[in-house]
């Protein structure tokens, strides 16, 4: 049985663009205890940490139609995740059951965004936008691990 990372307990998923809230802050206090002197220290939690990719098994060969420089603005969004290549992106898909997505370059991390809805359930040019930094990835299907 193969378990995604999204089903392991454990795991804790951040949706794309959240802002973490300033009661999540907690202090931290470590005390430390010797036989001559006491010393107490208090820290407080890091506003940010670096994005860290999740990491999906391999899923095979994929088939699926691009458009480089294309960003699908979808209704359906099932969730935004950080990834490495595109090939995760498409491992992410199909652990998500997904039928399209975005792959966006932000540099060494790139973003997936993973969409229930594909541009050919809308019938308006108003669905796609250019980004030359986007491609957007239709009719997704893979052939599993």
């Amino acid at each position: 049985v193969v378990q995604y990372p999204s089903r392991l307990s454990g795991v804790r998923s951040v949706k794309f663009d959240t802002k973490r809230k300033k009661w999540l802050e907690e202090d931290v206090t470590t005390t430390t205890t010797t036989t001559t002197t006491t010393s107490t220290t208090t820290t407080k939690a890091p506003d940010f940490t670096p994005p860290s990719a999740l990491v999906y098994p391999s899923v095979g060969r994929c088939t699926y139609s691009a458009m480089y420089q294309t960003a699908f603005q979808g209704t359906k969004l099932i969730r935004s995740i950080y990834v490495k290549s595109p090939g995760d992106c498409f491992a992410a898909c199909y652990a998500h059951g997904c039928r399209s997505a975005n792959l966006i370059s932000n540099g060494a991390m790139n973003t997936c965004e993973l969409y229930r809805d594909s541009i050919i359930d809308y019938r308006s040019i108003g669905m796609i936008s250019y980004d030359g930094s986007t491609v957007y990835f239709d009719g997704i299907k893979c052939d599993g691990p």
